[in-house]
């Protein structure tokens, strides 16, 4: 009997010390999912905007903002700001938040837009935040000031709309701060006050902006921000959808594949884990788990990164795919095209002009790149095209511009239907993924792609004659001799203009 209860106490401390280790583990494993898995399986509610010398001496900045859509105070909330309300996140922070009876995850991002921060600083964040986004985008509040508008307000709105996709402007709620008393307390003032392009904005996102009372001015229950509040609630909750972007799964499967890749790491840190709890105790053991965990997640962010500097930063232009008619009357696709062969650049009077190419910008067979893919439909053909959001089009009216500025509402483009150029009905607009992109340079600086005509630029203001002039020194060189090179890399010509356009000097 004596025999039977010691084996049963022996039996019983075993069960404890399996379930002790078990414990242990599941700690363990807890530490490694908040690393590795989405935080909230939840679609986001995202806040961007400008970060830095812009808010430099008012209260509302972005981490304000989340502060009080939390219903929290504005200054001592879950987001950390500074004295002057200005965000001072460096790492994407976020908390759950419920609407309407749905809940959300709410970010607050660092200045991973902000046309003030290096590049290397600027898609090192990228990473946490797609991966914080995983279960899609319901809402963006764009934070902008209601003050002056200028060249680099402008740049900060287009590289949040670059980034985000075309699909965003669906989803995007503009937030002014830093308005007046009169602004608040009459909104027709703020809008009265609006720039040309501020009011464009607002058009292209339906209208969709409300203001942020300064708490300087406005209690947290004052009829100004309740009713700011309550707009903004009915703002996200009538958006009917949530969506995702090709470069955000892009840049997830480059982090999953990473993370196959550190397997190993993974595996042997949970046995570092266990032997360490042994000996130096659980604090310590937790501690040090923690500490390679986060190395490994820097090391998926990193690999993040770098692919969406790959997808959002290449100077692609069209997809390999892409048609263009030889002189001979051929449709050869693009990445057929050689130096020297002429293609169908315009239609003028009714004659076809074909324009030699010149040379070969960018080209590259086999990288993943993000496309707009623009279906339309002149009456008689249809078709799509696919370019980068950047590439210049023209337009119906014979002006060029940026190919994520156009609306499948009210925007038309130009096709050819035999000899004649036509305006053309879009039909939608969508991103994709496809492999390899190259962009073909023509003495017209024009081509028409895939039936519809298109500037040969892209990325920089949509100014044809301008550009096309500036290039003339590499047009004259063409003439006298070959311009060698196969657009795998840049051309030290196109590389000093970049340079000088980054720098401001052409904006």
């Amino acid at each position: 009997m004596v025999h039977i209860k010691h084996n049963s106490v022996v039996v019983q401390g075993v069960v404890q010390g399996a379930n002790q280790i078990n414990s242990m583990l599941q700690s363990a494993r807890d530490i490694a999912n908040n690393y590795f898995l989405p935080e909230f399986q939840l679609p986001s509610i995202v806040i961007i905007g400008e970060t830095g010398k812009f808010h430099c001496c008012w209260r509302v900045g972005k981490s304000t903002l989340g502060n009080i859509v939390l219903g929290l105070d504005p200054e001592n909330g879950k987001f950390k700001t500074s004295d002057s309300g200005d965000s001072v996140t460096q790492n994407c922070e976020f908390a759950p938040v419920t609407i309407d009876d749905s809940q959300y995850i709410i970010l607050d991002t660092p200045g991973f837009i902000d046309s003030a921060m290096p590049d290397s600083k600027t898609w090192k964040k990228l990473g946490s935040v797609i991966n914080k986004c995983a279960y899609g985008i319901k809402a963006v509040l764009l934070v902008m000031t209601a003050g002056r508008y200028t060249q680099s307000h402008q740049i900060v709105v287009e590289s949040a709309i670059n980034f985000l996709g075309y699909q965003s402007l669906n989803h995007i709620i503009v937030v002014f701060t830093k308005c007046s008393k009169k602004q608040i307390q009459d909104p027709q003032v703020l809008l009265d006050g609006l720039s040309t392009k501020q009011k464009e904005l607002l058009e292209r996102v339906h209208d969709r902006w409300i203001i942020v009372p300064n708490p300087d001015y406005f209690e947290s229950n004052s009829p100004e921000t309740i009713e700011n509040l309550t707009k903004l609630r009915k703002h996200i909750a009538s958006i009917e959808d949530t969506y995702t972007k090709s470069i955000f799964q892009s840049v997830r499967d480059a982090q999953q594949q990473k993370l196959l890749q550190l397997q190993g790491e993974i595996e042997a840190s949970f046995q570092a884990y266990d032997q360490e709890r042994l000996v130096d105790g659980d604090d310590v053991a937790k501690q040090r788990f923690q500490e390679r965990m986060a190395k490994i997640r820097a090391e998926m962010d990193e690999s993040g990164a770098i692919k969406a500097t790959q997808l959002a930063k290449s100077n692609a232009c069209f997809s390999l795919d892409t048609m263009v008619t030889l002189e001979s009357g051929k449709s050869v696709s693009l990445n057929e095209v050689k130096v020297g062969e002429r293609i169908l650049s315009h239609v003028k009077d009714g004659r076809l002009e074909y324009s030699e190419v010149y040379m070969i910008a960018h080209y590259n067979a086999d990288e993943p790149t993000e496309f707009l893919q623009i279906s339309f439909s002149n009456g008689i053909n249809k078709g799509k095209l696919n370019l980068t959001p950047t590439h210049h089009i023209r337009m119906a009216d014979g002006s060029f511009q940026y190919a994520n500025r156009i609306h499948s509402e009210k925007s038309n483009l130009l096709s050819i239907i035999e000899n004649k150029l036509v305006p053309t009905e879009i039909v939608s607009i969508e991103h994709v993924i496809k492999r390899g992109y190259i962009c073909v340079f023509t003495h017209s600086g024009t081509i028409i792609a895939d039936g519809i005509q298109c500037s040969c630029y892209s990325n920089c203001i949509p100014y044809q004659s301008i550009i096309h002039l500036v290039l003339s020194p590499l047009r004259l060189y063409s003439k006298m001799a070959r311009i060698q090179g196969d657009g795998q890399k840049m051309h030290p010509y196109l590389q000093i203009l970049k340079t000088v356009y980054d720098l401001g000097g052409m904006k």
